[in-house]
């Protein structure tokens, strides 16, 4: 620990191998797991045929807080209250994450759809001092961001949702992981 988006999908790859689940992929990823699917797409692009980030991290956040990034860092490294005493908690280092995928090759135009929350973040209790404000005001921006990724990608609002949209609404996600295989079995 901490490990890296190219750690995990280095186990996925050989999870799907081992289990001999055959590909292509449709990968949907919520928050940081946004950066192992884009990565996994990027390194493994014959094996993935469609996208869906569920209120996904973009790789552009840390540039749109600006000075604040370390603060969030801070936030998010912290496992939930009710794995806080697990020392087993999977930590990701997000600064060596978000800089494989930089560094990684394009991703190439396969379907995707981005579904983004509307309802603020919840905030952890005794994290004083970290500007929500700012986060709100900036997460749609980066979202934005993995819905330029690919011409033609819907982005969608889950209205009345919070960050937990496949919890909230999960017959958005359901109908949204539909439209990509629509659209990958077009593109065939």
């Amino acid at each position: 620990m901490p490990r890296t988006a190219q750690d995990v999908i280095s186990d996925l790859h050989a999870l799907l191998g081992a289990a001999q689940v055959p590909g292509p992929y449709i990968l949907v990823a919520h928050s940081l797991g946004g950066l192992f699917t884009r990565l996994y797409a990027q390194t493994y692009p014959d094996q993935v045929t469609g996208l869906v980030f569920v209120d996904a991290f973009p790789v552009e956040l840390p540039a749109l807080f600006r000075s604040h990034w370390p603060e969030y860092r801070q936030l998010i490294d912290k496992p939930l209250p009710q794995f806080a005493n697990d020392p087993d908690f999977e930590q990701i280092d997000v600064d060596k994450s978000i800089a494989q995928i930089e560094s990684g090759p394009a991703l190439r135009r396969i379907p995707s759809v981005v579904l983004t929350k509307t309802r603020p973040f919840a905030r952890p209790l005794g994290f004083v001092g970290f500007p929500f404000a700012e986060l709100e005001r900036i997460w749609p921006i980066a979202a934005q961001s993995l819905v330029d990724l690919v011409p033609d990608t819907p982005h969608i609002f889950a209205t009345g949702s919070d960050h937990y949209i496949q919890v909230r609404q999960p017959d958005l996600v359901i109908q949204s992981i539909r439209l990509v295989i629509e659209r990958a079995k077009q593109a065939r």
